[in-house]
């Protein structure tokens, strides 16, 4: 055989081995629980929001949760350690933030874009930054950083659904 499939047999075994050593559980990966919450203002479900735990000092602590809000409002929270994610939050006390950046339309084309000059395309993108900034926002930004949200919660085997009416909170 020659040493070029010899190459290819390698590589593709190298492949299969790091795509699968990926997705094992990370020793000490903490027992999760199916975990949601959900976004409303009054009775409307906010759609695109993102939610994080940030869990207080512990065993949690190098593990993310995350999760976006469908069309209902609800997100369905997934916890990730380096490459391993899995559906759930694991137990303890934590900090909510929840993030929605307001939406604004690209309005030029890819040529029209491609076709700008450096100083163009940045002042482009600032008039983005600029328009979005002055958007109403669903989410009070006091929601939005760890130390400033006033959300907190306890996710336990028996307490794993939260739902946050954004119209409560102080703006």
């Amino acid at each position: 055989m020659s040493n070029r499939f010899h190459l290819l047999v390698i590589c593709g075994v190298f492949c299969v081995v790091s795509f699968l050593g990926c997705r094992r559980k990370p020793e000490g990966f903490p027992q999760v629980w199916p975990c949601s919450v959900t976004i409303v203002n009054g009775s409307t479900p906010i759609e695109g929001a993102s939610v994080t735990f940030h869990y207080e000092a512990g065993a949690n602590a190098p593990v993310t949760v995350t999760g976006v809000t469908g069309t209902n409002g609800t997100a369905v929270m997934k916890s990730m350690q380096t490459s391993y994610v899995t559906a759930g939050a694991p137990a303890g006390k934590c900090k909510v933030v929840v993030k929605k950046n307001p939406f604004v339309p690209d309005t030029r084309t890819n040529e029209e874009k491609k076709a700008m000059s450096l100083d163009e395309t940045e002042a482009y993108k600032q008039s983005l930054i600029d328009a979005a900034d002055k958007m109403p926002r669903e989410i009070p930004p006091i929601l939005e950083g760890p130390w400033s949200t006033p959300i907190a919660f306890e996710v336990s085997e028996s307490q794993a659904t939260l739902t946050i009416d954004v119209s409560k909170i102080s703006k």
